[in-house]
């Protein structure tokens, strides 16, 4: 490492201004805006698979950040944790002993996480009935064309899902958890649900054999966090296991059924970019406030989904744009998908409708397993660009505030792909000269 690097971590070693007790502060993110020798770095992970060096390089290069780190502050917060993910590390510090950091290590920087995530709210009122084909949800994201033509079922693929301690036994997604990880103490569990199992039995779930959610043979790695505020530590640490929950095993998309109230902190935005530079898509729910969307809904680097009714009209509940970022408007949501009166799993192994944009953003999340099954070789820009050049407009032309790109259409964006049309011929664009 130059500059941040081996000779940094001996003068660490031999003694430090800060060596004492440790001190419980306010909890904070550390990183540096020193960099690895990446040309180092690079020559190592050459050898590797191409679809695998980005999440190699983010990981060794995180991991030697927040090692080096965490031996400097470890002396004021031994229980500091490593956040490789985001280039840093989480730790307890008080005012002072950031000033002595920040005179000893100017390089360091420090963001205070003050800020707690909470679930995405889904006590929408349950809309009656209609008089609609039971799988009217499937057919309209596009998963039942898909499945039906393509037999995609999200087999052999794997969605991450970051969600609230709540009770999610149910036969109909029984198999479909293959790891689970709690992060953070939580409290006793209640007994109602219909934020969690809802949403898990949308994305993979099945009933004798019959398709209850977009990809019903997709893998589940479940994170659960405390019911209630959620620690931005903790948080940071289920984005970081989501990862590879499994050794060897990455997700293709990471659905997240928490969010901030207010802007996500930078290291939380930090994390989501890292997703997606491995090539893990970050899915969040718009939110059913429908005056805004904020938290990491808000961010670039994630894709927001809105929530539509049986005649694609924006669910009255589902959150609008501009989001505010830095000071910058972003076009929120991306995309819209069913999430009003939809059936799904409940508690007591029964089912019933409910509504919400994480109902719309787990069908959307099963969508992106149904793709990936078929083109898992892609690279995720490539697939996304194509996404938005053939989704389905919804509302005023073009992309807005209120439906985003519209409503995607998974079988037309895979035909493009493989059938992309011919360039334009230069002799029908271009003015012929005067003889």
């Amino acid at each position: 490492m130059r500059g941040f690097g081996f000779p940094f971590l001996t003068a660490i070693i031999a003694g430090s201004l800060l060596s004492g007790p440790a001190f419980c502060g306010t909890l904070r993110f550390v990183t540096t805006k020193e960099s690895v020798d990446a040309e180092a770095m690079s020559e190592r992970l050459s050898a590797l698979p191409s679809r695998d060096r980005a999440f190699a390089a983010i990981r060794e290069e995180g991991g030697r950040v927040a090692d080096s780190i965490r031996t400097i502050v470890g002396t004021c917060d031994p229980e500091a944790r490593d956040i490789w993910a985001a280039r840093g590390v989480t730790a307890r510090l008080s005012d002072e002993q950031v000033d002595r950091l920040n005179a000893e290590w100017p390089s360091l920087r420090f963001e205070t996480l003050d800020s707690t995530a909470v679930p995405v709210s889904n006590d929408i009122a349950d809309a009656p009935p209609q008089r609609m084909p039971p799988s009217w949800n499937h057919v309209m994201c596009g998963s039942w064309d898909l499945a039906r033509l393509r037999n995609l079922t999200g087999k052999g693929v794997m969605v991450a899902v970051i969600g609230p301690d709540v009770p999610f036994d149910h036969p109909a997604i029984a198999d479909r958890i293959v790891v689970r990880r709690t992060f953070g103490r939580s409290p006793a569990r209640g007994t109602d649900d219909l934020m969690l199992l809802h949403s898990l039995g949308l994305l993979a779930g099945k009933a004798s054999e019959k398709p209850i959610g977009t990809a019903p043979d997709v893998s589940i790695a479940l994170a659960t966090l405390p019911r209630g505020k959620v620690a931005a530590d903790d948080l940071l640490s289920a984005i970081q296991w989501a990862l590879e929950p499994v050794e060897g095993t990455r997700p293709a998309a990471l659905l997240l059924a928490v969010d901030f109230q207010s802007a996500a902190p930078r290291a939380i935005r930090d994390a989501l970019a890292a997703c997606k530079m491995a090539g893990i898509l970050p899915i969040l729910p718009a939110g059913n406030n429908p005056s805004r969307i904020t938290g990491m809904a808000a961010l670039p680097d994630v894709l927001t989904i809105g929530a539509l009714d049986q005649w694609k009209s924006r669910a009255a509940f589902s959150g609008c744009g501009p989001a505010i970022v830095d000071g910058c408007q972003l076009r929120k949501p991306d995309y819209m998908a069913p999430g009003l009166a939809v059936t799904g799993p409940a508690t007591g192994n029964t089912y019933r409708q409910g509504s919400g944009t994480l109902q719309a953003a787990a069908h959307f999340a099963g969508v992106w397993a149904q793709i990936r099954q078929s083109k898992p070789d892609v690279e995720l820009e490539t697939i996304l660009a194509t996404l938005a050049l053939t989704s389905r407009d919804l509302g005023p032309t073009g992309p807005d505030n209120d439906y985003g790109n519209g409503l995607a259409d998974p079988l037309a964006m895979l035909q493009y792909l493989e059938n992309p049309p011919a360039p334009p011929d230069a002799s029908d664009t271009l003015p012929v000269p005067p003889l």
